[in-house]
């Protein structure tokens, strides 16, 4: 059952909201549904808290919020005896009207203003970095803060690494201030629609779709996909729209797709293995392709080394 007491949406509940309301009120409410992170999504956390840490020397001579307090009435607290001495200021938290947020790095720059950089571990500004920013947009200047700009720090995929990192070189600061503005005013309507949500006494029931993932994949995959079977639409070759498409016309089976539906020549190939039972083996293909090879060669695996920051030359 939902609590009664007033309810602090952070910044993490927020996009988890935005995504889906079953899986917002689950985090704030039945965390015993959630099952636990998998050592591949902790790997990638912990990734992104390294590279976190790593930004923070691209603004020198701050101070460090986060190895404190964890109640948010002791981190905003904490945070504001600190922001008098107009240094940069690392994981500064912040409420306001019930939604609370940590900033990665403030710095301070003229006429008492700060400028904010939020650190992510992509090489690109994606959307939900944005929606992001936004969030912390409406914290901020709600709290009375006087922002100048706002940052996006990712990782330059053209840097090339050779003897130390050069962070400078590592690091691209994109510069978002007129995109974050110009979503602020969805905020508002954003939360009080999310905070509706959390207030319900029944975890809400949402049908699964292409929010599943996006814009990254909900911890109560596995719970909600369970009706599927083995061999289901959704497993359809590079054809997520077209598997969703499908369960809309109630076909769940792979081997139930009707003949005039519009597939790929791979997605008829898998089609065809699945009916067939038989596997698929194209050896004069392999063949083909093995004598492309010149050895000796040398396996660098990309799905089990592939950490953010390189660590070799």
């Amino acid at each position: 059952m939902a609590s009664q007491t007033p309810i602090t949406i952070s910044k993490s509940r927020y996009l988890s909201g935005l995504q889906c309301a079953k899986r917002v009120w689950t985090e704030q409410h039945a965390r015993q549904f959630l099952p636990a992170i998998e050592p591949s999504t902790q790997a990638t956390f912990d990734q992104g808290h390294q590279v976190g840490r790593l930004a923070t020397q691209l603004f020198p001579g701050g101070l460090d919020v986060s190895p404190g307090p964890r109640r948010w009435a002791d981190v905003t607290s904490a945070t504001e005896k600190l922001l008098s001495q107009r240094r940069p200021l690392y994981e500064g938290g912040f409420v306001f009207q019930g939604a609370a947020c940590r900033v990665d790095v403030l710095v301070p720059v003229e006429a008492n203003q700060w400028d904010v950089f939020e650190v992510k571990s992509s090489t690109s500004v994606k959307d939900v970095h944005l929606t992001d920013l936004s969030f912390q947009a409406y914290v901020l200047e709600g709290s009375g803060l006087q922002i100048r700009d706002y940052y996006l720090v990712h990782l330059d995929s053209s840097y090339v690494r050779s003897g130390e990192l050069e962070l400078e070189e590592l690091f691209h600061k994109a510069l978002v201030t007129e995109e974050v503005r110009h979503r602020l005013p969805e905020v508002t309507d954003a939360l009080e629609e999310i905070r509706g949500v959390l207030e319900q006494q029944a975890r809400p029931e949402v049908a699964i779709g292409l929010h599943c993932d996006k814009p990254y994949p909900c911890p109560l995959k596995s719970e909600c996909f369970g009706f599927l079977p083995e061999h289901n639409v959704l497993q359809l070759y590079g054809g997520r729209k077209k598997g969703f498409a499908l369960l809309a016309r109630g076909v769940l089976e792979l081997s139930a797709i009707p003949e005039d539906f519009e597939l790929t020549d791979k997605q008829q190939l898998q089609l065809e293995t699945v009916r067939s039972g038989e596997a698929h083996l194209d050896a004069e293909g392999i063949k083909a392709v093995l004598a492309t090879l010149i050895y000796p060669v040398s396996f660098f695996d990309i799905e089990t080394v592939s950490t953010a920051v390189p660590r070799f030359d």
